[in-house]
């Protein structure tokens, strides 16, 4: 939340709230107080912090998504797309890979 700077110089004129971690089905709620009965502009910007959860991946599977940390979803759909970035499916049968450099590394195969 950000208070009119004119009013509220610095530090007062700030406050920021952070989620907690729970399990389960939760709900959160925050109330802002401010002295005085004089009319202020605020700012109040949310951000969701809910999202898919991401997981440390092996130097292997980081080199082919490009990322050290990613959800399931989308490492898969990453290494899908540097697969026919690539152009490594075969043209007999596109579920039928030709491994390359990294794709060896991550798979331990040739196709």
């Amino acid at each position: 939340v950000k208070l009119d700077p004119q009013q509220f110089e610095g530090p007062a004129g700030r406050v920021q709230w952070s989620a907690v971690n729970h399990t389960g089905l939760h709900s959160e709620a925050f109330e802002i107080k401010r002295q005085g009965s004089k009319e202020c502009k605020a700012v109040i910007r949310l951000q969701l912090g809910c999202g898919p959860e991401k997981h440390q991946l092996s130097d292997a599977l980081a080199a082919v998504v490009g990322a050290p940390q990613e959800s399931k979803t989308r490492a898969v759909k990453a290494v899908w797309a540097y697969i026919k970035a690539n152009s490594l499916q075969t043209d007999a049968n596109p579920l039928v890979v030709e491994c390359d450099e990294k794709l060896r590394a991550l798979f331990k195969e040739s196709k």
